[in-house]
């Protein structure tokens, strides 16, 4: 097994357990040539290490350049390579829930044109969930070229073990009702419509609650507005936590948010991480009902659904404040019985849909 890298300028590998780590670099110079340079770097090392397979992740290789993830399956395909399509966030779903591609336009119909001769040359789409790939089926895939699976957390570090006395301690939560959201600060994590004037309320509902906030992204400014307007605002903005700390923080929270706008087919369709991820250490999360509270995570305990408002989402957490003893059980009997959702059990079931496939 071989795990590849394009980027750089020089060539170079290493080997630890058994795996080859190798990295083509093709220097950012050759402009519009590049993308065709690695291409042919890549068909060079199938070739010379007798590559029966490749796995494609599609963040890590040509994830805005459709011709050129074209371009790379037909001359896979001309050498029966096999190929897997890792699409952990679907390009053309997240560009429009992102705000960078409208809907309609003559580029998302360009897209979606490209996609579905991109989709016919792949052997099996890894899409993250189960309802996502239901939804490419209806759509035309043919069922066995997809796969939908959460592709859940590490248990080593997200786990009911965790200990959170040292951050209460750092940040002085003792005798408050800690409310946690964490993650990327994109349009569709709804900041204006619900973290921030939640922030403004929760208060008058529930006078001890305290909100941590973590994370960055293009709506950070929001919350730094806040923080100058009102700076008795009970929230502390935390910035960006270091992924193998962020276990400490969920855990030092009582409930966790995870608001989403369900109007978009990445947003209805996808698994947030950060509600396996509280689950995970036997916290409740609030999170905004899409397919999932139907699909994947229809008998999961731990989670409360609300609809996608401030309203909704404030009175869940005054149900969750008024009944913690009975949200945080819950959550701490799914905590016991996670192994379904944990990557060592995921990343074995992808691995065994590749054998088949091979």
């Amino acid at each position: 097994m071989s795990w590849v890298e394009f980027d750089g300028e020089k060539s170079d590998s290493r080997h630890h357990n058994g795996i080859e780590f190798a990295t083509i670099r093709i220097s950012e110079s050759f402009g519009q040539l590049r993308p065709f340079l690695l291409i042919i770097q890549a068909l060079v090392f199938c070739v010379a290490e007798r590559v029966d397979c490749v796995y494609i992740d599609e963040w890590l290789m040509f994830r805005s350049k459709a011709f050129s993830q074209f371009a790379l399956r037909i001359a896979l395909k001309l050498m029966r390579v096999k190929i897997i399509f890792d699409m952990r966030d679907p390009y053309i779903d997240y560009q429009i829930a992102y705000g960078k591609l409208k809907h309609g336009s003559s580029r998302h119909l360009s897209l979606l044109r490209q996609y579905s001769l991109i989709y016919r040359l792949t052997d099996l789409i890894v899409l993250p969930s189960k309802v996502y790939a239901e939804l490419f089926v209806k759509e035309g895939i043919p069922e066995i070229r997809v796969l939908g699976i959460p592709r859940g957390i590490d248990e080593k570090l997200f786990n009911p073990r965790v200990d959170p006395t040292r951050i209460r301690e750092k940040l002085g939560l003792d005798g408050k009702f800690v409310i946690g959201w964490f993650g990327m600060m994109h349009r569709y994590r709804q900041i204006k419509e619900i973290l921030v004037p939640l922030i403004k309320h929760v208060r008058e509902h529930i006078p001890n609650a305290y909100v941590l906030i973590g994370g960055t992204g293009e709506l950070f400014g929001k919350f730094s507005e806040l923080k100058k307007e009102e700076p008795d605002s009970p929230f502390a903005l935390l910035g960006m936590i270091p992924y193998q700390e962020l276990p400490q923080y969920i855990t030092a929270c009582d409930v966790l948010l995870s608001p989403v706008d369900p109007k978009y087919r990445f947003t209805r369709h996808s698994v947030w991480l950060k509600i396996l991820e509280s689950v995970a250490v036997g916290r409740p999360i609030i999170a905004t009902r899409t397919a999932l509270s139907e699909g994947d995570f229809k008998h999961m305990k731990g989670i409360v659904w609300a609809e996608a408002n401030l309203q909704s989402f404030l009175a869940c957490l005054v149900d969750i404040h008024n009944n913690y003893d009975l949200y945080s059980t819950q959550a701490s009997s799914q905590a016991a019985n996670f192994r379904d959702y944990s990557i060592h059990s995921t990343i074995p079931r992808i691995a065994e849909r590749i054998l088949e496939i091979l």
